[in-house]
């Protein structure tokens, strides 16, 4: 099992560039939705800003009035303190501040340019949705693809049932998986037992799946729910995991994560592929010898059986007999002389009946003439 497994997971590296090639497709589509959108809305974000800019008037009465008013409110009686108030520094800084918002209504202007903020970021994230959508999208088409091509090639089965094992293949794992890791927890000290029984568990649902899609009443259904079988596809599963973590690893440590990014999706894609069919693939080899092995086989006849050479009767004439081996070369020699013979007889035969022939047509012309004194005396 182990041997076919990793045969299998080596020749399915020849779909290397499907899920990668799926991927970066859904990744240029959503780009070329995304970047144009979000250029757009940049765009459209300053020109708003400065349309709002450029719509701003000043109040200059306003202004004037916010001066006024400031200096006016300086107790002059002290011209010392006058002086030191005005001159300070936070006098002229405050004084520019409220002259400012005198002079514009930063409370409009700041719902205006929220308005216009918000308008240019849904614009934008509308673009980035889009974006996700189709790079998420190529990347379940190159991983169903993928699968597809590789049940093709390792484990090949109807469309429906595809679907529908896959379906019942995910639920039942589930609850497993859920159900071993409650009894794990909860049963801390059996933690290794409860392990193990999830682990053998899991195999006989997974190899009574692949049994029923590929082996049922081709192969023994003990053959196939063995211990040794889990075990083996336990060690496959771990082997494959290992040579994609190390490819992973190689790729990463030779290139840039852009490029690890899509060398370990199509390595994933693969890899997990495998392992999900591994069972599949062992049952299916299993059911197939054992159609090979049921199916006729022609071979030549051993000594001293009967052979399909058939003898003719004496006389030319009766019912065939079978001969064994030995005796075969010598009725095929005395059937080609019998043919032989005919031929020959042939020539002669056609010449005899033209003879005949010709006699006979001789003998009606004289009778249709009749006696010659007859015709005188008519």
């Amino acid at each position: 099992m182990i041997k076919l497994g990793l045969k299998n997971y080596l020749k399915s590296y020849r779909l290397f560039f499907l899920p990668i090639g799926a991927l970066s497709l859904g990744i240029v589509i959503g780009l070329s939705i995304f970047l144009p959108a979000l250029l757009s809305a940049i765009k459209d974000f300053f020109s708003g800003a400065v349309k709002i800019i450029g719509d701003v008037k000043p109040n200059w009465e306003a202004v004037w009035e916010t001066i006024s008013s400031t200096f006016l409110s300086v107790d002059y009686a002290d011209i010392e303190l006058a002086a030191r108030e005005i001159f300070n520094r936070g006098f002229f800084g405050k004084l520019l501040n409220d002259c400012i918002h005198a002079a514009i209504d930063f409370d409009a202007l700041q719902v205006q340019f929220e308005e216009l903020l918000s308008a240019c970021a849904t614009k934008a994230i509308g673009a980035g949705v889009a974006f996700l959508v189709f790079s998420v999208l190529g990347a379940v088409v190159g991983v169903f693809a993928t699968r597809v091509e590789i049940r093709r090639n390792v484990a090949k089965r109807k469309f429906w049932k595809f679907i529908l094992i896959s379906i019942v293949h995910t639920v039942i794992n589930a609850t497993i998986i859920a159900v071993g890791a409650y009894l794990i927890t909860k049963f801390e000290k059996y933690a290794v037992i409860a392990g193990i029984l999830t682990f053998l568990l899991y195999g006989a649902v997974t190899f009574f799946e692949a049994y029923l899609v590929h082996g049922y009443k081709k192969v023994s259904l003990r053959k196939v729910l063995r211990v040794r079988n889990f075990l083996s596809l336990a060690l496959l599963s771990v082997i494959e995991i290992a040579v994609m973590i190390v490819l992973i690893a190689l790729v990463l440590y030779i290139s840039n994560v852009i490029i690890t990014f899509f060398v370990g999706f199509s390595v994933v894609v693969i890899t997990l592929s495998c392992v999900s069919l591994n069972a599949e693939a062992y049952v299916k080899d299993m059911a197939d010898a054992a159609a090979k092995a049921a199916a006729p086989v022609l071979s030549a006849p051993a000594e001293g059986a009967q052979s399909a050479v058939i003898a003719p009767a004496e006389g030319g004439a009766g019912v065939p007999a079978l001969t064994t081996a030995e005796e075969a070369p010598a009725v095929a020699a005395e059937n080609e002389s019998a043919v032989t013979a005919t031929m020959d007889e042939t020539p002669t035969v056609a010449a005899e009946e033209n003879v005949a022939a010709e006699e006979s047509g001789a003998a009606e012309e004289t009778v249709a003439k009749g006696p010659i004194g007859t015709n005188g005396s008519n």
